[in-house]
């Protein structure tokens, strides 16, 4: 655990550009300079995103510790600090590494006192929003006792994805004590060549794998009008750094795709699904789509019979199966159009006294049928038939055309069934009976059972 007041905290950012997936210039930014003074500026002013923590454990001697705010932690696999010391007391810095799992190196230039430590992971870098960076050690040559300064300049990341992200940067200077250095005696010695100092070691930079092949699930399907299929890439190798993919409809009126690459049929004909690679090598796999119409299965209509005075009318409908048929159309047609015609909508008009058979015909080519009776007659009456309980009653309602309304009414069976003048019949006893109702020269029969 960190004491929080041994521990100075100090708040880190930087800025990667990315190009398509990949770090743009292949080396952390802040090799230039200018462009890390610049991300110093912008920091500045921004909201803290990212502290380091250090904490004094003997006489220039630091642990030091990143902490990350939540959001930050998900997927960072690569880090770059630019940790500014004061070069006028620090001659040199020795970092002993924490033990991560990752990459580390560290160099300190004495000029500037610039020190620069990158860590090259994976997505276990960090733990518990924090990553233990290791001990480091000052070399301070000085006759007295005092401290120096430790400001944390920039901050670089590098997530999962091969993504950057800018954090913001709070450069408050912290101090670490030393104590003095004993001088020793001075003695005359022979001078001594300095040596030429190494060049820093450049940081390095996770390799970009390509993907080598896009293989899919199925190269060609044939789906009806509505139906839908996945298709599912392949992609190798298996270690590659990105392994998206974009898919493509060649023709989006027969079949659709998604962008997961989910097909749906649109309409019948041939389309082409094209599945990319998005990381630049450009490889692609295809398949083939055929979309077929479905069929009608089957037609029922409203009525199977009905009887129509003349001039009279009737809406007859059509239910068709199955609901996802691609083309529902019918074709109306009467066999008799001088007893009763019917429109392409299933309207039916009664024209004279007759019989025809109006049909509706499906449009797709199944060749399914319904077909309805149709009579034109000039009495029509409420019912054939009927039963009725003893003692009860049932009255015939009579449609006449014409200017004669005169309707007559008689019982075959008047133990079983009587009728009235207006058509009222009353159950007598159990059995059946025959109502005739004449009308216009018209006759029908209305059959009536009788029970208990």
């Amino acid at each position: 655990m960190f004491n929080r007041k041994t521990v100075a905290a100090v708040i880190l950012s930087s800025i990667m550009a990315v190009t398509a997936g990949t770090i743009a210039t292949n080396q952390f930014v802040f090799a230039n300079e200018t462009a890390a003074e610049t991300l110093v500026g912008i920091a500045d002013s921004q909201q803290e995103d990212t502290s380091l923590l250090v904490e004094q454990i003997a006489d220039k001697q630091a642990k030091l510790c990143l902490e990350f705010n939540e959001e930050y932690t998900n997927s960072i696999t690569s880090l770059d600090l630019r940790i500014q010391l004061d070069s006028s007391v620090v001659k040199g810095v020795t970092m002993a590494h924490a033990g991560v799992s990752a990459e580390f190196r560290y160099t300190y230039d004495a000029k500037t006192g610039v020190l620069r430590v990158i860590l090259v992971g994976s997505e276990d870098l960090i733990e518990n929003n924090k990553i233990e960076l290791g001990t480091i050690v000052l070399a301070i040559e000085e006759t007295t006792n005092g401290t120096t300064t430790i400001r944390l300049d920039a901050l670089q990341t590098v997530d999962l994805f091969h993504n950057s992200n800018s954090l913001t940067v709070n450069r408050t200077e912290y101090s670490v004590e030393y104590a003095a250095t004993s001088v020793p005696e001075e003695k005359p010695s022979t001078p001594v060549t300095p040596s030429t100092p190494s060049a820093p070691e450049e940081p390095t930079v996770p390799e970009v794998i390509k993907v080598s092949s896009v293989t899919l699930n199925s190269t060609s399907k044939t789906l009806s009008v509505g139906n839908k299929f996945q298709l599912k890439a392949t992609v190798a190798p298996s270690n590659a750094t990105n392994k998206s993919i974009k898919w493509v409809s060649s023709n989006t009126s027969v079949a659709k795709v998604s962008s997961t690459g989910k097909v749906t049929a649109v309409g019948k004909g041939t389309a082409t699904i094209t599945a990319t690679s998005t990381d630049g090598s450009k490889v692609k796999a295809t398949a083939t789509i055929k979309v077929k119409n479905v069929k009608v299965t089957s037609v029922k209509l409203s009525k199977s019979s009905s009887t129509l005075l003349p001039k009279e009318t009737i809406q007859l409908t059509a239910t068709v199966k199955p609901s996802n048929a691609t083309n529902k159309n019918l074709v109306w047609k009467s066999s008799n159009t001088k007893v009763a015609t019917v429109t392409k909508s299933g309207k039916v008009k009664a024209k004279s006294v007759g019989t025809t058979k109006i049909t509706a015909t499906t449009a797709d080519g199944s060749k399914i049928v319904a077909s309805c009776k149709i009579t034109v007659s000039k009495l029509k009456l409420n019912a054939s038939k009927t039963t009725i309980s003893v003692g009860k009653t049932f009255t015939i309602v009579p449609k006449v055309y014409g200017k004669n309304k005169t309707v007559t009414y008689s019982s075959s069976n008047t133990k079983v069934a009587t009728v009235t003048k207006n058509g009222k019949i009353k159950a007598k006893k159990k059995g059946t009976a025959v109502i005739t109702v004449k009308a216009n020269g018209v006759t029908k029969k209305v059959t009536v059972t009788v029970k208990k």
